[in-house]
């Protein structure tokens, strides 16, 4: 009998099934204002950046985000494996009362963490 488990086909004549999954990737660091006070809630997102010719740049949105704690810390997880060499990862710090900013960092390879990355949003916006 034929059934679906968990996403995954499983056909009951099929035994032994062995799963090899790659480490993903983790960027954790904080934002903070101008005067280098926590943010909390601010949002991060992420886009793969490359160039797709000898002149022209191309970008897509990678899945995930994460929001900012209390004391403005964030962990970004990532699993998008990258086997362009001219790649790059654009991440963006926003927030409902701040201007926008983004960093661009090498793409993680797989298992890589990064750490104390820091996002600086130092003008409110006129809300």
């Amino acid at each position: 009998i034929n059934q679906i488990q968990s996403a995954f086909y499983i056909d009951s004549d099929v035994h032994d099934v062995v799963l090899y999954l790659k480490k993903g990737w983790i960027i954790r660091g904080q934002v903070v204002d101008g005067m280098h006070r926590p943010i909390p809630d601010a949002i991060l997102s992420m886009r793969l950046e490359f160039k797709a010719s000898s002149s022209r740049l191309s970008s897509t949105v990678i899945p995930g985000k994460a929001i900012t704690q209390e004391n403005g810390q964030f962990i970004l997880y990532g699993q998008m494996e990258n086997t362009n060499p001219f790649a790059s990862l654009q991440l963006t710090a926003s927030h409902a009362i701040y201007k926008s900013t983004s960093t661009e960092i090498s793409f993680p390879q797989s298992g890589q963490e990064i750490e104390g990355l820091v996002f600086v949003m130092p003008q409110q916006l006129n809300v």
